[in-house]
């Protein structure tokens, strides 16, 4: 029975071992999941949690699997690590009150969490449950053994032979390290594409949210899209934010600033809440730019016709919602950092939270016409701009409010 029990306590090592490598084969990816997290929010504990939980995870289960003398403690720090690791999780998902705002970045956190909690328990339990039988059976059967020689009615005696707990042999070592060689080869590109696959999905999750925020700021508003920089030539329009600090930005840049006008009402004050940063961004890239605000929503839509764009400020002006005719293919916030990948041109493709709530990525072949400089502005450069690069996808939609981003998907 005790070699049977080794075999599922061995699985769960081993499991936590392959966490252990993809935390450390991405730890950016890690630190922007601790990001999220109330327990973790100073970034000098979130450092040094970082770099620690890996090491030490890796470190335990190399020592539960090579070296058999200490097999017993190694399986009892696991069950710690997992026992702490659970009750983090709980205490993230259930231990503050649920916000009472219009912080739809932190409501969608917390709701997450709680979403996932069952999970995380359950699985951190059936990898528990082995290694606790293997410390119960192990410290049993270093009390007591089978009648042998060396012993005396099934009580060891020291320097018997039952009183010395059998290790593995080599030839098993060596099968168990080609096993866990073969799984991490196995797995490392699998979590690689499920490390995509979650950004995208994460990526995605705070686009719906952004979006929902921007229509219910418009309904406070008198169906009036966000709207706070003033169509002045050649002059900054003041924002204070968060703090009685005060960020000067010219009109168009408001396709960057919208965060610290929309943080006080909708994001807690926070004008670097965690939802702001996109999980497509590299490490290290600077977070200023990575949901933009499409310059359609500042501009009447024959001010994105060539054929009918006049001078400013005449046609700079708020968008309502009833000035969008296709909400369901109009994108209301963007992710930079999809647009910027580094991948082929034909194969480039843009994230956009709609109208409609709904988030979704676009190839570049499903996008209808967009102003490849500034804001369509050929020459000279206007004062109201100060923003002369087409730096994402759906920003300068030919047409404004009234056309499509892009097209829906064909149908099969």
């Amino acid at each position: 029975m005790h070699r049977l029990v080794t075999i599922p306590s061995l699985l769960s090592a081993v499991f936590v071992a392959v966490s252990a490598i993809s935390k450390l084969w991405d730890l950016s990816y890690f630190d922007l999941q601790l990001a999220s997290w109330r327990l973790f929010s100073e970034p000098a504990v979130r450092s040094l949690i970082v770099f620690t939980v890996p090491i030490v995870e890796l470190a335990i289960t190399a020592l539960f699997l090579l070296v058999p003398t200490r097999r017993l403690l190694a399986a009892s720090f696991l069950v710690g690590i997992l026992l702490l690791f659970s009750l983090a999780y709980a205490i993230e998902a259930y231990g503050g009150p649920s916000p009472n705002c219009a912080c739809f970045g932190i409501w969608a956190r917390q709701f997450e969490f709680r979403t996932t909690v069952s999970f995380v328990l359950i699985r951190n339990g059936i990898l528990i449950v082995p290694l606790i039988c293997y410390i119960m059976l192990s410290s049993l059967r270093a009390s007591w053994v089978p009648l042998s020689r060396g012993s005396v009615q099934g009580v060891a005696l020291p320097g018997g032979a039952g009183s010395r707990e059998r290790g593995f042999s080599l030839i098993e070592v060596l099968v168990v390290l080609a096993v866990i060689a073969v799984l991490v080869a196995l797995a490392i590109p699998a979590i690689g594409y499920m490390r995509q696959r979650g950004r995208e999905s994460v990526t995605l999750s705070n686009l719906r949210h952004h979006s929902t925020v921007f229509v219910s700021y418009a309904h406070d508003y008198r169906d009036t899209l966000p709207y706070f920089t003033v169509p002045l030539p050649g002059e900054s329009s003041p924002i204070q934010i968060p703090g009685g600090n005060v960020f000067y930005t010219f009109y168009f840049e408001a396709y960057a600033t919208w965060k610290f006008a929309l943080s006080p009402g909708f994001y807690s004050g926070n004008p670097v809440h965690p939802t702001f940063r996109s999980p497509l961004q590299p490490a290290g890239a600077a977070q200023f730019f990575d949901y933009t605000y499409p310059c359609t929503f500042l501009a009447d839509e024959h001010y994105w016709r060539s054929e009918t764009r006049t001078f400013p400020p005449y046609q700079l002006r708020p968008v309502k919602l009833g000035d969008v005719a296709f909400p369901d293919v109009k994108v209301v916030i963007s992710d930079e950092a999809a647009w910027n990948a580094p991948v082929k041109a034909r194969s480039r493709s843009g994230a956009g939270g709609c109208i409609d709530g709904h988030a979704e990525f676009v190839s570049w072949g499903r996008m209808t016409p967009q102003y490849a400089i500034g804001d369509g502005v050929v020459s000279p450069f206007f004062d109201y701009t100060r923003h002369f690069g087409a730096y994402n996808a759906f920003l300068h939609t030919v047409g404004g409010a009234s056309e499509r981003d892009f097209r829906p998907p064909s149908k099969p």
